[in-house]
């Protein structure tokens, strides 16, 4: 539980510092952008599952333990997560890497 908390709370960090180096960076090449894109993507998934979990466990132990409830919950989310799986990876086109907005000059 305490690394579900620990993932759930430190890794949007990470996420924002990876976000804003991507769109910060100026001028970087395109397999070096596809590889933080893709590193992002993969964080932005990780957050979303452990925070779904630490929230279905919370909810577990708060609803004193009902097994139906839990059931319902795991259920639920299986199914929004193969869903969405199947959405991303069907109608995912690549994104083309585009240039910073700063200027690569400022001093």
């Amino acid at each position: 539980m305490k690394a579900l908390y620990i993932v759930t709370r430190y890794l949007p960090f990470i996420f924002l510092a990876t976000d804003l180096y991507l769109y910060c960076a100026p001028n970087e090449n395109p397999s070096k952008c596809r590889v933080l894109e893709n590193t992002e993507s993969g964080l932005g998934i990780v957050l979303v599952i452990v925070s779904e979990i630490f929230f279905i466990l919370r909810t577990y132990v708060l609803w004193h333990k009902n097994r139906l409830l839990l059931a319902t919950m795991l259920s639920t989310f299986f199914i929004v997560l193969a869903v969405s799986f199947s959405i991303a990876f069907t109608t995912g086109v690549p994104a083309a890497c585009t240039r910073s907005h700063l200027p690569s000059g400022v001093p």
